[in-house]
């Protein structure tokens, strides 16, 4: 069950989106998940906030990540 949760989450879809596909801009992803561009960009830096430890986080122009590709594929197959 908290699996379910987890994949209906915005952050999960987010995440998900910007492993998975590939957005020009942050309006084309902010479309795909039906949230306005201001909620996307607050999104992204709550999301940042909490995986800068990581040693990635998500960029916005374009909308892609950055950081250590060892440390999000390692998050991903863990957490997606």
């Amino acid at each position: 069950i908290y699996q379910l949760i987890l994949n209906q989450s915005i952050e999960y879809q987010l995440l998900e989106a910007v492993f998975f596909s590939k957005y020009d801009s942050m309006e084309a992803c902010s479309e795909a998940l039906f949230i306005s561009t201001s909620s996307l960009k607050r999104l992204i830096k709550r999301i940042n906030q909490r995986i800068v430890h990581l040693g990635f986080k998500i960029d916005t122009a374009p909308l892609d990540l950055i950081g250590d590709e060892v440390n999000w594929q390692h998050f991903s197959i863990q957490k997606l």
